[in-house]
C-alpha cells in the first residue's frame, strides 16, 4: 500500500498582515505495488494566516529577507520536486 510521510511543519505566513497564505507538505514514501492501495490524499495543505488587518495600509515597512530554509524531502522517487522557503521580516 502507498505510504505518507508525516505533515512537516507550517512554514512561515506571506504576509504580517492584510491576509495571506501558508502551507505545509508531506512526501509519498512507499508507492503502491502489485494491487496495493492507491496514493490518495493531498501531499501540500494551505491554509490563511495574517488576516488581521493593517493598521496603515500606507506605511512603509523596511523588510529583509531571512535566510533559506532546508530543502524538503522529495516529493517522488522519480519527476518529484523540492522546496525551499526564506521569509522577509
Amino acid at each position: 500500500d502507498c505510504e505518507f510521510s508525516p505533515w512537516a511543519d507550517w512554514l512561515d505566513c506571506s504576509v504580517v498582515c492584510g491576509g495571506g497564505e501558508q502551507h505545509r507538505s508531506r512526501a509519498v514514501l512507499v508507492e503502491s505495488t502489485e494491487g496495493g492501495g492507491e496514493c490518495n490524499g493531498l501531499k501540500q495543505q494551505f491554509r490563511a494566516c495574517g488576516t488581521q488587518p493593517c493598521e496603515d495600509q500606507d506605511a512603509k515597512v523596511p523588510c529583509m529577507w531571512g535566510e533559506w530554509s532546508g530543502w524538503s524531502a522529495c516529493t517522488a522517487l522519480c519527476n518529484g520536486h523540492q522546496e525551499r522557503d526564506r521569509v522577509v521580516s
